[in-house]
């Protein structure tokens, strides 16, 4: 803290988080975007969409990406994914497109019959 002076939050503050959300109710953006983009990546890469495939390509890509927070009040995550996705758009299908490589040439099943 600044100056050694301690920072108080009213109880009305609390009160309100109470009603609107529970404080630890927050979405990773990034992993929306990946959700939104990744099928139809997928698709057009003809790579396998089995369980395995997708789940391997969406962690890889999302380990690819920094990790950005928005808390799930009401309203308040659409406009933060809708302000994050113009700006990280680009890299979300970077990072989908490199794990889509990787998985399709280390797949975690056997030849696909």
């Amino acid at each position: 803290m600044p100056d050694g002076q301690n920072v108080s939050v009213s109880s009305d503050f609390y009160k309100k988080m109470e009603g609107d959300a529970k404080m630890s109710d927050v979405q990773n953006v990034m992993e929306t975007l990946v959700e939104e983009h990744l099928d139809k990546l997928m698709e057009n890469a003809s790579v396998c969409t089995c369980d395995y495939c997708r789940a391997d390509i969406k962690a890889l890509a999302l380990n690819k990406l920094p990790a950005r927070y928005a808390s799930r009040l009401e309203g308040n995550l659409i406009t933060r994914v809708d302000n994050m996705r113009r700006q990280a758009s680009t890299d979300v299908i970077a990072a989908i497109t490199e794990a889509i490589n990787i998985v399709s040439e280390n797949p975690r099943h056997g030849p696909r019959k």
